[in-house]
């Protein structure tokens, strides 16, 4: 019975205030509340009333049910708060009173099915999905393997313009709040002698994203972090035309591409209708910013993207990700201490 009450819970543990589930791996954006006639059986079984969650948010909600009561209870909606798969590897971050969402991939590989994006994430927040996974194509479009697969596909690091190694992250710490959460992962090796670790702090107003790689010999790498997201990109970053990126390990499918070196602290803004999103990143000596288009869910339409290149024997990007509609509630971001 435990087993049965789990099987229930885990989609709704991973599920976005849409209904929509993360399109990790081989996976397709799926919409939970489709599956709402199983949780008719759930609820009777269970009584648990965040299934109501998926019963009332199906589009053709039926006055009596199969199973269980002849309707719905009354009930005010549930709040989900952050949960944790620690086996499956899939964290989900949310704050009470927003549908600011983040959910991180760091568990296994996935078999013949998985896909080279150890300490990925996707998010959520006004409405709109923000943070983009490419999830998979039909198994006989080529960019299946040469894109969807690939680790520049997704929003991690990749090391030396190569492909991350088929391996399982390591939980470090996970600290769950009303108002923040947070959460820090480790990857290794996913490159030969590198080492990746990354923390997220998830609130109603941002997302703070530290990202440090290192090689464990100090060997000279190049370090690349990828950001995509849904929506057109802007930036004041002065850009110029750049063709100097491998044509291999998904690289190839990145189009359009400008790039800037620079030392200073950077912004860009991606816009949708009315969900927007500001990402900020401190600024470190000879970091390349690289900004173009790339494949998405939907090969009909490109998702734009940001990567930044450090080179050395570690590299450290911290990135904050800040949400907004009109206006951004963060004022500014500033490292005051190492």
């Amino acid at each position: 019975e435990a087993a049965l009450k789990r099987m229930f819970d885990a989609p709704i543990f991973c599920v976005f205030p849409d209904g929509t589930l993360p399109n990790f791996n081989d996976s397709g954006l799926t919409r939970l509340t489709n599956e709402a006639r199983w949780y008719e059986i759930g609820y009777q079984l269970f009584h648990d009333p965040r299934y109501l969650f998926v019963m009332r948010g199906h589009e053709r909600e039926v006055e009596a049910l199969l199973w269980g009561a002849p309707s719905l209870p009354e009930g005010k909606p549930i709040d989900l708060a952050s949960e944790l798969l620690p086996v499956a590897g899939v964290a989900t971050l949310r704050v009470k009173g927003s549908d600011h969402t983040v959910a991180v991939k760091f568990g296994p590989h996935g078999g013949g099915h998985g896909h080279y994006d150890k300490l990925t994430f996707i998010s959520y927040a006004n409405g709109a999905h923000l943070a983009a996974d490419p999830g998979t194509q039909a198994y006989g479009a080529k960019s299946h393997n040469t894109w969807d697969k690939m680790t520049v596909a997704h929003n991690t690091v990749a090391v030396d313009e190569q492909t991350q190694a088929q391996s399982t992250g390591k939980l470090l710490e996970w600290n769950p709040g009303a108002e923040a959460t947070e959460i820090r992962l480790f990857a290794g090796p996913v490159y030969p002698k590198v080492e990746i670790e990354r923390t997220l702090v998830q609130t109603a107003n941002y997302l703070l994203d530290i990202v440090a790689a290192r090689s464990t010999d100090g060997a000279i790498h190049k370090f690349d972090w990828f950001y995509h997201n849904f929506g057109s990109l802007a930036t004041k970053i002065p850009l110029l035309p750049f063709a100097l990126l491998p044509h291999e390990n998904g690289y190839q499918h990145l189009a359009q591409t400008t790039s800037a070196v620079i030392g200073d602290d950077w912004q860009a803004s991606f816009t949708q209708p009315g969900a927007n999103l500001r990402i900020e990143m401190l600024g470190a000596a000879d970091t390349r910013v690289v900004t173009g288009e790339g494949l998405g869910p939907d090969l009909r339409v490109p998702v734009r993207f940001v990567m930044v290149r450090r080179e050395g024997a570690s590299a450290r990007f911290a990135a904050l990700h800040v949400p907004y509609r009109d206006a951004s509630p963060v004022k500014g971001f500033r490292a005051v201490s190492d």
